[in-house]
């Protein structure tokens, strides 16, 4: 089932995805699975790429990702350490 960014689900919160030049920005909601990993839900993970900046701040994330796991309508990333 798609993401819908208007109404998360429990856990989930309202974020954005931040990838590209010129920089694209694509709504999505996000949930933390631990201190490293983030589930992205999103109506097509397609079009995400392998890493982008993932902003949530009411879950108080702001972190490069790399996405270890891709689906339809979600993608697992695990938060990039500089």
């Amino acid at each position: 089932m798609p993401a819908d960014p208007l109404k998360p689900r429990v856990d989930f919160k309202v974020a954005s995805a931040v990838f590209g030049d010129p920089i694209l920005t694509i709504d999505c909601v996000a949930k933390r699975e631990g201190a490293r990993v983030a589930r992205v839900e999103l109506s097509n993970a397609i079009r995400l790429p392998d890493q982008f900046l993932l902003i949530a701040m009411s879950i108080q994330v702001r972190h490069r990702c790399e996405v270890i796991e891709r689906a339809e309508d979600f993608v697992r990333v695990q938060f990039i350490t500089e």
